[in-house]
């Protein structure tokens, strides 16, 4: 209860009560794949630690970053989908060790009109989340790569709180729509410009310039 009180303060008494009576703890290691792409939404995420990424796949397997859950956060497109009981339109990958609480979607509108601050979560999430989408979509529209190669670091900076980043040239090429040749490239001139520092597996930012 103590961690579910930090991560939600806004919650009512009476509502985190019910949480942890109905809500399922899970913990993912990184890198699990936790939610698929047209798989059917039994249950909300709430985020109590860890960072997770929202994706959706293309029919030729192009994928594209629509936005990531930190702690104190649902997944606006899941809770559309249990509003419509239709099939996830998303995919969810853990970026660190995750735990999470998984409510039953048949509380999603009871809560909604017991409890005001349930409500208010739930609009805040679905806007800032859609704001989150509109910004992916005019970088992708607009936008020129390396704009978008330095603002996903920045994002993932802010994201896990750390200039130590885990990640391989590989992946950043997938989230970015990419090849892995180009990715490395533009990094590999950022590092010259001591902008950042590349290890293996890992990319070190320079805070100065993220």
């Amino acid at each position: 209860m103590d961690k579910l009180k930090q991560t939600f303060p806004n919650f009512e008494e009476e509502l985190l009560q019910e949480i942890e009576q109905v809500g399922i703890h899970k913990s993912f290691p990184k890198g699990e794949l936790i939610l698929n792409q047209n798989q059917y939404i039994r249950s909300i995420p709430l985020i109590l630690k860890g960072h997770i990424k929202i994706t959706r796949h293309g029919e030729n397997s192009s994928e594209i970053i629509l936005y990531h859950l930190s702690p104190g956060e649902t997944c606006a497109t899941t809770l559309q989908c249990c509003e419509r009981h239709s099939k996830s339109k998303i995919t969810a990958i853990s970026e660190s060790e995750v735990d999470l609480i998984l409510i039953p979607v048949e509380y999603f509108e009871k809560w909604t009109k017991k409890y005001p601050t349930w409500q208010f979560f739930i609009l805040m999430n679905y806007k800032e989340k859609f704001n989150n989408m509109m910004q992916i979509i005019d970088k992708i529209s607009f936008g020129n790569l390396n704009e978008r190669i330095e603002e996903y670091l920045t994002e993932k900076m802010h994201t896990i709180k750390s200039n130590t980043i885990e990640i391989t040239h590989q992946q950043i090429a997938y989230d970015l729509n990419s090849s892995r040749e180009v990715i490395s490239k533009y990094l590999k001139k950022l590092e010259n410009k001591k902008k950042l520092e590349l290890k293996r597996g890992k990319i070190i930012l320079n805070q100065h310039y993220f």
